[in-house]
């Protein structure tokens, strides 16, 4: 398919947290006072998304909706995984009917990036609600990842004049845990 992936996915429930909580940040940063929080804050946000859109993978559990047409295929690839779980899809029809396929009629893949069905669905589009994430903690997530984050959170906030491209110091910390798509 040609369609831009991002334009059919849809962030349903961001995280509960940020992978590098403000207290940390402020440590690296050496930051005693509490007038920039505001503004670290936003950058540990930013951090983390860009940190995500990098990696193809979101870090702590989000939810998200993915809208896919129905061309005959076995396999949709989930473009922001891994997923953990599969929490409803529901199958359009052209005339904007919508069943909720039940769990037995698809599996999610062992990478947790794909779900396969057992039979094409048959609709004009899905609408596929998951849950994705690395790790269920802050705490649980790679040392490397969180480090990344820092260095792209002392970046963003050395340059407040618009969103600093992701620094250098944080795509060693990244490429590692990259998911590579063929």
């Amino acid at each position: 398919m040609s369609d831009d992936v991002s334009s059919r996915l849809r962030l349903v429930t961001p995280p509960e947290s940020e992978p590098v909580s403000l207290s940390e940040a402020k440590l690296f940063l050496r930051i005693e006072h509490d007038a920039e929080d505001a503004v670290i804050n936003r950058a540990i946000a930013t951090a983390r998304e860009a940190c995500e859109q990098f990696l193809r993978s979101a870090l702590l559990p989000q939810e998200w909706e993915l809208t896919v047409g129905c061309h005959g295929q076995l396999r949709v690839h989930l473009p922001l995984a891994p997923a953990s779980a599969i929490d409803t899809i529901t199958a359009v029809s052209v005339s904007g009917e919508s069943t909720v396929l039940d769990e037995t009629d698809f599996r999610l893949s062992l990478d947790g990036c794909s779900v396969f069905f057992e039979q094409p669905p048959t609709a004009e589009q899905m609408q596929i609600i998951y849950t994705a994430s690395l790790a269920d903690t802050a705490a649980a997530l790679p040392a490397l990842l969180k480090q990344g984050i820092l260095h792209h959170v002392a970046a963003l906030t050395e340059h407040r004049d618009g969103a600093a491209a992701l620094p250098m110091a944080s795509v060693p910390c990244y490429q590692p845990f990259r998911r590579i798509g063929l």
